[in-house]
């Protein structure tokens, strides 16, 4: 018994520590309570969370096997294609889940839309629309972009894209937006084939209206100018049409001469409240052509379109869209007067050995390959650099008086009243 009497002392103690720093806990607790620091159990709690996969990848799949059966049923249709649109609107905030199946579904619908173009037959065409409506979809919820990689671009498709364009807008006129509107960016891939489209068109065909590039001219400038969504589509196949090599001598200032003209009937009438989609279209064909061609192709096209564009000055317009692509056209079109300028240590290498790097100090010679065998006679260069006077002189570049004007003209836009114009004028 005296031996335990120890042990049961110590527990007594312990008992006690315990029982002391749980009361010291709960008097902490409800004091951060009583402060307001603690949790409150009502207050509500948001749950986030990120998907892993695309977990209905078997019903899309099985829906486009089935679009040739569906197009029969209008209820079947209407249902899964409402599905469908639930289903894409799940991933908006991660569409990139839908990447690993965007190829063998979009291979599959274009499928049908080709089987339609090689038959034009009614049951086809159903099919067809049925297809390019979830190809829009698509294009909804990954973006144009990302689409443009999976859609075929072989030589034939040229033809059989811009008929389709062409028989659709004779049939319903600018109804199916949706249609088109695939059907544009198919036709603005496919335009990028590396041939002359003179070899595409009819020997009889040369020259005339009926010849491949003033067939999809025409298209472009029926579409650029209307309210729908397919402006945005024509806009981008202008743009890829125009800085084409065999398309841009004979094409780049019609183009051009069209749109400002076209600009600025619209911004002069006095009905332009109406037509505030032709203003929008024409700077974003702008542009789009300013952004896809190269300095040396649009430089001369760059020279006219300027001083005229300046001279509408839009930022006074009550249109914020029109202002934002105003802002932009302007900017792209200050950068083609700029040179470009690579940095002078761009495809300049040091030696290959760490050593021989820090014994010569950094020290190269133009033409050295890395192995020590440089030519000794050409000026050193310190990392790949030009010595600084010649440095100081690249410096040196001529401005031209355009650009300064357009300057002004971003600095007026990050004045604006609206988000999107200021954003816009803060990337140039």
């Amino acid at each position: 018994m005296e031996e335990g009497a120890p042990e049961s002392a110590d527990g007594v103690v312990n008992d006690s520590i315990n029982k002391s720093t749980d009361s010291a806990a709960n008097e902490s607790i409800n004091k951060s309570a009583d402060d307001g620091h603690g949790e409150d159990p009502t207050e509500e709690t948001h749950v986030s969370f990120a998907l892993r996969r695309f977990e209905n990848e078997e019903f899309i799949t099985t829906l486009i096997k089935d679009i040739p059966k569906i197009v029969h049923d209008s209820v079947d249709l209407e249902a899964r294609t409402e599905r469908l649109k639930d289903l894409l609107d799940r991933y908006q905030e991660q569409p990139q889940l839908v990447d690993p199946y965007l190829g063998p579904w979009i291979a599959d619908l274009m499928l049908f839309v080709k089987k339609f173009a090689e038959t034009r037959s009614e049951e086809n065409k159903r099919t067809a629309d049925l297809c390019l409506t979830i190809l829009r979809m698509l294009t909804k919820l990954r973006g144009y972009k990302i689409i443009l990689r999976y859609l075929p671009h072989h030589v034939g498709d040229v033809e059989q894209s811009l008929s389709l364009v062409e028989e659709s807008q004779r049939q319903s006129g600018f109804v199916d937006w949706e249609q088109q509107y695939m059907l544009l960016l198919w036709l603005s891939i496919a335009i990028q084939i590396p041939f002359d489209l003179k070899k595409l068109t009819d020997p009889d065909d040369i020259g005339t209206e009926r010849s491949i590039d003033r067939r999809v001219l025409q298209v472009c400038k029926n579409f650029v100018v209307i309210s729908e969504k397919t402006r945005d589509a024509a806009a981008y196949l202008l743009s890829r049409f125009v800085t084409r090599p065999d398309a841009l001598p004979l094409y780049g200032a019609e183009v051009i001469e069209f749109l400002l003209t076209t600009l600025k009937e619209a911004v002069q009438d006095i009905d332009r409240v109406k037509k505030p989609h032709v203003i929008c279209g024409c700077l974003a064909a702008i542009a789009a052509l300013f952004k896809s061609g190269t300095r040396n192709q649009l430089e001369s096209l760059a020279a006219i379109c300027a001083p005229r564009l300046v001279s509408l000055d839009l930022l006074a317009s009550d249109f914020s869209i029109g202002r934002k692509f105003y802002v932009k056209a302007l900017q792209r079109i200050a950068l083609t007067f700029l040179p470009a300028k690579l940095p002078s240590w761009r495809y300049k290498r040091g030696y290959r050995s760490l050593e021989e790097n820090m014994t010569h100090g950094g020290i190269v010679h133009d033409g050295d390959c890395g192995d020590g065998d440089g030519k000794e006679n050409l000026p050193p260069k310190r990392n790949g650099l030009p010595p600084p006077n010649q440095m100081r002189e690249e410096e040196d570049i001529e401005v031209p008086e355009m650009v300064e004007e357009i300057i002004g003209l971003l600095l007026r836009g990050l004045h604006d009243n609206d988000g999107i114009v200021r954003w816009s004028a803060a990337k140039g």
